[in-house]
């Protein structure tokens, strides 16, 4: 077997070039025509350059899933080293970055932190730092923390690789629309999240606010709330909301039955345009109930805590006194919320509008949705309800444009898939648009509405009537017979 072997390492060295001898081996093992202990061997005559080089070859998306198996990187890692250039440095870094990549792919555990430390602890803790060359200018990089650091953001960068297909393109929301979310989850405690994302300098999150979530609990663990900043329909900021997704969800951050995924969008959307607040509003008192059917994942049922966080506004709505309501400037804000809800405290809505008196997040925030970790969820969320105020928005304009749409939307007596299409129709231009959520509302079409059939007051009452007649002529037919 050891000739075999000897065989193999000295093919490899009798090819003069280091370039294509480098390249070969990585082929040759990828092939599985040479054997890891050959390969060792060549690799302990490198540099440290070199050694690189080969390092990122064997481990590249062309040969990983193959050489990872047979080669774990840790094999590679040194009982005892001294780090005393940057290419060690890199060397050492790029090492414990593909460990934690192949460790990550084997871990069938839900805790990701716990694994990651784990391997961190394992790599290159007998590795000391010593700056025997001083024009080799390490004294920044004499920490192991720092090699740590540096695997760590690779290992994460890498992995984003692998949601690059994602959609990052622009929705075609108006330009001054802006928008916020709040991202509620479980699996991974506030404290935990906080310390690795400091520790380690991920810079991902440099823009948004991480904060324990009091209101979720499992098993004494409290849950934890990711806060946006101000986003635009831009591909920078789907890309940020992108990369946050993906971060957590590599960590085993998960959204359970108790979290809420809500929505923020800039209600300088419709400013002091009264014509456009009472348009939007009409429309969603009108449209509310099937709101809690089209704004989640297909198949997704609404989660139960929403009769806590997200009660119906559409009866305060109808009951709203608009001849008392004069918009001026942003000033008057705060009194058309006020028509609506009856104190701050008022806000667990499935529109709240109690941020108009905020002068720091003059929002109208959608609190509908669940949670969710999924960034295509949040990014169709959004088209969602930035379609409706864009609509809102449109019509106030130039009613003509939307006049017919509106008047066929608010007719009484429609059935349910009716009244989702005309509302489907009024929003969208887009086809495809509008198949995302009638797809959602035909995965959980015949479900009873959330707060009771009282709760629908014109397009479903038909529906509801067609039933009760159904029920008697079938109970009089049995009756006859």
């Amino acid at each position: 077997m050891n000739d075999k072997i000897e065989e193999q390492y000295e093919e490899l060295c009798k090819i003069e070039d280091i370039d294509e001898r480098i390249q070969t081996a990585c082929e040759r093992f990828n092939t599985e025509n040479l054997s890891a202990k050959a390969l060792r061997w060549l690799y302990d005559t490198l540099d440290v350059r070199q050694k690189i080089i080969m390092v990122d070859k064997l481990y590249s998306k062309e040969y990983r899933k193959n050489n990872m198996r047979r080669l774990p990187p840790k094999i590679l890692i040194p009982n005892s080293d001294i780090v005393d250039s940057k290419d060690k440095f890199e060397l050492y870094s790029n090492l414990i970055k593909y460990e934690l990549i192949n460790q990550y792919n084997l871990s069938k555990v839900q805790n990701k932190f716990q694994k990651m430390q784990k391997v961190l602890k394992n790599c290159s803790q007998n590795i000391s730092f010593r700056v025997l060359d001083p024009s080799a200018h390490v004294a920044d990089f004499q920490r192991k923390a720092e090699i740590d650091s540096m695997a760590i953001n690779g290992f994460f960068e890498d992995l984003m690789e692998s949601e690059k297909q994602e959609d990052l393109a622009p929705l075609d929301l108006p330009k001054n629309m802006t928008v916020g979310v709040e991202i509620e989850f479980m699996g991974v405690e506030f404290l935990e999240l906080q310390d690795f994302i400091w520790g380690y300098g991920i810079d991902y999150f440099d823009e948004f606010e991480i904060k324990p979530d009091l209101s979720l609990c499992l098993n004494n663990v409290y849950g934890s709330e990711i806060t946006s900043p101000v986003l635009s329909d831009t591909k920078e900021s789907w890309e940020k909301l992108q990369k946050v997704c993906a971060f957590i969800k590599m960590l085993g951050g998960k959204a359970n039955k108790k979290c809420g995924g809500h929505v923020h969008i800039g209600a300088n959307i419709l400013g002091v345009d009264k014509k456009a607040w009472e348009i939007f509003e009409a429309v969603w008192a009108e449209v509310e109930p099937l709101m809690y059917m089209i704004s989640n994942r297909k198949g997704e049922r609404t989660r139960a805590s929403i009769k806590r966080f997200g009660m119906m506004i559409g009866p305060d709505i109808r009951n709203q006194d608009w001849d008392t309501i004069e918009l001026h400037d942003e000033s008057d804000l705060p009194e058309l919320a006020d028509n609506v809800h009856s104190g701050i405290h008022d806000r667990y809505r499935s529109m709240n509008l109690t941020n108009l008196a905020n002068p720091n997040k003059t929002t109208i925030e959608f609190r509908i949705s669940n949670g969710t970790v999924d960034y295509n969820i949040w990014r169709e969320n959004v088209l969602l309800y930035g379609r409706l105020l864009q609509m809102a928005k449109l019509a106030s304009l130039e009613y003509s444009i939307k006049e017919e749409k509106l008047e066929k939307f608010f007719e009484i007596g429609l059935t349910e898939k009716e009244k989702l299409e005309r509302f489907l129709d009024l929003i969208f231009d887009k086809e495809e648009e509008k198949q995302i959520f009638y797809k959602r509302w035909e995965s959980r079409s015949g479900e009873n509405p959330i707060f009771g059939e009282s709760s629908i007051t014109t397009y479903k009452r038909q529906k509801t009537n067609e039933r009760k007649n159904e029920k008697r002529k079938k109970e009089y037919n049995d009756y006859t017979y």
